[in-house]
């Protein structure tokens, strides 16, 4: 039975929330958690709302109120996390409140993955890793071997009798997990070099290429590129360019750049680089392919740049600010701050297709090769290893396809006019030109009955004659 919860039990609900919690949060997570939550409830309480009507515009609204109110994105973002964690208790122990992902529709399901403690064998696999590969990836690693040794502990197998079989319900575990195929590939591939290690150290005895084949890799969605429509793209440029938040003015900084999230957040405060001829350009630090590059920048840019220095300078007090987009305390805005940003700005836009700030780089991209830049240049630019990357990341846009159709169509319509336009003068009158038509193909056949050679060169003469007066008559008519 659903338990009754109005504005004054919800604090009541948050103490119990808390007490249960205890055990799991520390005391200083305990204190923020709960200024947070009860910061939404006050809200509540002066919009005359009670906890059970909450639904994602109402929290939309009050992150609006927040933000109005100079919060930083920082802030704002902890307290969404607070709310969807307060939510999903609400939800689970049968207060009535809608589902977490009706009140934070954009906000990704927590993680069910159990920290298993990985053993001896996986640390030393990790530990070598470390050697070349940079930190993200190594997490990669880490979380592929616990979603292996959260299964194995499940399934009580011992890793070094696993079979065939066992590796079948591990994908198949996978799989219940609704992960998107790209994660599974990845965790796939991942799992089988582990295995290939320890069949190296004789470890496990059966042979990896046995325990993982290539049918078992999950076949990836071959996605067209996603840039937003002209219109749409227009107005969160707009949208960008008139708020004062750092992170809205980093996300136009992206759109009009193509830096990839993790970019942005990392770009530092001495980006911008010169040339001897005085040209302007943007350092891209080390990214997802571990590689520089240098994007060109034009005055716009550039004084976008500038102003987003002049802001940091002014409202942050602290010294020794090494990147270009920091908090009030000036740290480095992590992406998910940044992601979060643009959800919030462009939460209430209706797309066929979500909306994330990814698609400000495939609209950036699309847009240049729309421009005629070359595919070479946009890779550099983009900063793909090889051409293909460039190729299936910014193809040929469709409204580029659609431009080059209509214009091959009037291409061909203004050469069907001219084609008129030269009959017309050869031939001025309808009337003039069927008589003259008629009159050869008389002639012709008189030839033949006169003649008793080359009869059928005559033959095939009149049927070209006549394919002609059948073509200028479609044309005329």
């Amino acid at each position: 039975m659903k338990k009754n919860i109005y504005k004054i039990e919800a604090e009541k609900a948050l103490n119990t929330y808390l007490t249960e919690q205890s055990s799991r949060l520390a005391w200083e997570t305990m204190g923020a958690f709960s200024r947070h939550v009860k910061l939404f409830l006050k809200w509540l309480k002066i919009q005359n709302l009670t906890i059970e009507q909450v639904d994602s515009k109402i929290v939309d609204k009050f992150s609006k109120a927040l933000a109005e109110k100079g919060t930083c994105i920082e802030t704002r973002w902890k307290v969404r996390n607070a709310l969807q964690d307060f939510f999903e208790w609400l939800h689970q122990n049968d207060y009535p409140v809608k589902a977490t992902n009706e009140i934070l529709p954009y906000r990704k399901p927590r993680s069910d993955l159990i920290i298993v403690s990985l053993p001896k064998d996986a640390c030393d696999f990790l530990d070598l890793i470390k050697v070349t590969m940079k930190p993200s990836t190594q997490n990669s690693y880490k979380t592929a071997l616990r979603h292996l040794y959260t299964f194995i502990e499940k399934e009580k197998i011992d890793i070094k009798q696993i079979s065939r079989m066992d590796a079948e319900k591990f994908f198949k575990y996978l799989l219940t997990k609704n992960q998107h195929p790209s994660t599974r590939l990845g965790i796939t591939l991942i799992v089988r070099k582990y295995f290939r290690w320890l069949a190296g150290h004789k470890k496990i005895k059966k042979d990896p290429d046995l325990l993982v084949t290539n049918q078992d890799l999950p076949k990836l969605p071959d996605y067209l590129p996603r840039p937003i429509q002209p219109e749409m793209d227009k107005l969160i440029q707009t949208r960008f360019a008139e708020s004062r938040d750092l992170c809205h003015r980093g996300l136009l900084l992206m759109r009009w750049t193509g830096l990839r999230v993790g970019e942005l957040s990392n770009l530092q405060r001495d980006c911008v680089h010169k040339d001897f001829n005085g040209n302007s350009f943007l350092k891209v630090p080390l990214g997802k392919l571990n590689n520089e590059r240098l994007v060109p920048l034009s005055e716009k840019i550039l004084k976008l740049i500038i102003s987003i220095k002049d802001q940091v300078d002014k409202e942050i007090k602290y010294k020794n600010i090494t990147h270009l987009l920091v908090s009030p305390l000036g740290r480095q805005i992590p992406t998910h701050n940044l992601m979060f940003a643009f959800k919030e700005m462009t939460g209430d836009l209706k797309t066929p297709e979500p909306l994330v700030s990814h698609r400000l780089r495939h609209t950036y991209a699309t847009e240049l090769l729309g421009a005629g830049m070359n595919i070479f240049a946009l890779k550099d630019i983009l900063g793909h290893r090889s051409i293909m990357m460039t190729l299936r990341y910014a193809e040929v846009t469709q409204e580029k396809v659609r431009g080059e159709y209509f214009e091959a169509l009037k291409r061909l319509e203004n050469e069907e006019k001219y084609q008129s336009h030269i009959l017309a003068k050869i031939l001025p009158d309808h009337a003039d030109y069927k008589q003259l038509l008629n009159d050869l193909l008389l002639e012709l056949k008189k030839q033949i009955k006169d003649k008793d050679k080359n009869q059928s060169n005559y033959a095939l003469i009149l049927k070209r004659i006549k394919s002609l007066k059948s073509e200028i008559e479609t044309i005329l008519n």
